[in-house]
């Protein structure tokens, strides 16, 4: 059967009830000499003339493995949908239901890693393009190591609750309109809470509202934020009811680094010594040990 991969060995007991192109695989223990873990009841359709229609409708007690090892464990119609991205994730264990075919996946499942929780209620289609499925549903991240994934030391653990629709699975080609709310969020050693987050994510790009009511920054967010290219863009209105640029670890230089107002911003750059454009403040102000400084316009 040339759908299973090579160079591994599995040791089995299950339940065997059907025929070969409609079977399940009940009370199914298996491990691998990769250190693979399937445990659950399997229920397969034209697993050999998959031509028909393959299916597999799955509740799943616990499969265990990671990326490189399960592509080789799985037939290879579901182990080439993998996305790339779950390699990322080192050792994963999985228990839920999931419902497969060539085309699409319904997956309710809880998904615990290496860097943190994954709890998904997601439908997708065109998972035979797999960099460019397509999804709909409910996603959530507990105590996710946001910063490993996308490779950004600043950045720390990620939680949120979110609806998403879209497609993509890496920043370079992601399209996803999501909207919830992120209860962690930790940047430069701070930890953000309860920001509500409503907008498209598409190709590095962020447009969108979010408002913050963490207590140390009060703010409502409309606009772009284009972090595609090597110098960032940001087009965007602020309106900061509070915020504390010193516990923020964003400004250290004041012991007292508090701002107000509302802020128009459109600029270019990342860094302090490459930014340029235009930032216009109305009614705001700023604390500092010193003294209080007013901006009306």
């Amino acid at each position: 059967y040339d759908e299973l991969g090579l160079n591994d060995k599995v040791k089995f007991t299950t339940d065997l009830n059907g025929t070969l192109n409609d079977f399940k695989l009940n009370n199914l223990e298996l491990v691998s000499n990769r250190k693979s873990i399937i445990n659950g009841h399997f229920h397969f359709k034209n697993a050999v003339n998959k031509e028909n229609g393959f299916s597999l409708n799955a509740k799943i007690n616990e499969l265990t493995s990671n990326y490189e090892n399960l592509k080789i464990l799985l037939p290879n119609l579901l182990g080439n949908n993998l996305p790339p991205s779950v390699g990322k994730l080192g050792r994963f264990s999985v228990t839920g239901a999931s419902y497969v075919t060539t085309e699409q996946m319904d997956a309710d499942v809880i998904i615990k890693t290496d860097l943190g929780k994954i709890i998904t209620n997601l439908k997708m289609t065109n998972i035979n393009d797999v960099n460019n499925a397509e999804y709909i549903g409910e996603i959530e991240f507990v105590d996710l190591e946001f910063g490993k994934v996308i490779q950004d030391s600043l950045v720390g653990k990620l939680s949120l609750i979110a609806d998403v629709k879209g497609k993509g699975f890496t920043l370079d080609n992601i399209n996803t309109s999501i909207d919830g709310n992120i209860f962690k969020h930790q940047y430069k050693g701070y930890t953000y809470n309860d920001i509500e987050i409503n907008g498209v994510f598409k190709n590095k790009h962020f447009n969108g509202s979010l408002v913050s009511k963490d207590e140390n920054l009060q703010m409502s967010f409309t606009g772009l934020a284009d972090l595609s290219k090597k110098v960032y863009d940001f087009d965007f209105v602020a309106d900061v009811t509070y915020s504390n640029f010193h516990k923020l670890n964003l400004f250290k230089r004041d012991s007292i680094a508090i701002l107000k107002g509302k802020i128009d911003i459109k600029l270019q750059g990342n860094t302090l010594d490459n930014m340029a454009g235009e930032i216009n403040f109305s009614n705001a102000s700023y604390t500092n040990q010193n003294d209080n400084y007013f901006f009306t316009d």
